[in-house]
């Protein structure tokens, strides 16, 4: 594997850990969501970032990286440690951090398309970042519609 390939792998390993955060963080708001509506929503985002963890495993291994060192390495560089102390009276402010997450994760990804020569692995992450730009659109009209 080229260094620069598995330099991108290895930044593919902080996204994949992120997706798993803000789904934990979405599930914790979702103890103190009642309406149906802002619980689809938030739901299909949780879904959206299993696939988008599946597709950056294909990625890696479109790179020729082995998926489960991936995985090993994710866990163990970087910390998907939540904090849990939060009440329904955050749940907006929560809102706001998630919003922000999904722009990071939107840059991310930009930045990301940019370090490979390989268009099939860079289509791959701009089909993520069209993703991510969803979401956020999604929760900015959840956040005016019900927060």
């Amino acid at each position: 594997m080229a260094s620069d390939e598995k330099v991108l792998a290895r930044l593919l390993a902080r996204a994949y850990i992120v997706e798993i955060v803000e789904s934990q963080i979405i599930s914790e708001v979702l103890s103190y969501i009642f309406e149906d509506e802002i619980w689809d929503r938030l739901f299909r985002i949780i879904v959206d970032n299993e696939l988008h963890r599946l597709e950056i495993e294909r990625i890696v291994r479109e790179l020729n990286y082995d998926v489960s060192k991936f995985r090993e390495y994710a866990e163990i560089n970087f910390t998907t440690e939540r904090c849990k102390d939060f009440s329904e009276e955050l749940v907006p402010q929560i809102m706001e951090e998630i919003i922000k997450l999904e722009r990071w994760m939107k840059k991310y990804y930009e930045k990301l398309s940019e370090l490979t020569d390989d268009e099939n692995v860079r289509e791959k992450i701009r089909k993520l970042v069209e993703w991510e730009e969803k979401h956020i659109k999604l929760l900015e009209d959840l956040k005016s519609e019900f927060f």
